[in-house]
């Protein structure tokens, strides 16, 4: 019983995470890796792995200097 309230806390968790994630990209980058995001891109990629799935919140972000980075 208590691993299934669990599971359910990690459900709404997480679902709040990809609900506000987009709006705080730009400051957890800026704030932990030390630089800025001009642009954050939703890729709709697979990622490979020894199972192909999709990944919840793979991003392609570019800097204000124009690199790209992937994020995941």
């Amino acid at each position: 019983m208590q691993k299934r309230t669990e599971k359910r806390e990690a459900n709404q968790y997480d679902k709040i995470v990809k609900e506000n994630i987009e709006s705080i990209i730009p400051t957890l980058m800026n704030s932990v890796l030390g630089f800025r995001v001009k642009e954050a891109v939703i890729s709709k990629e697979k990622l490979q792995q020894t199972k192909e799935k999709e990944a919840d919140a793979l991003r392609i972000i570019t800097d204000p200097a124009g690199q790209k980075f992937i994020y995941t």
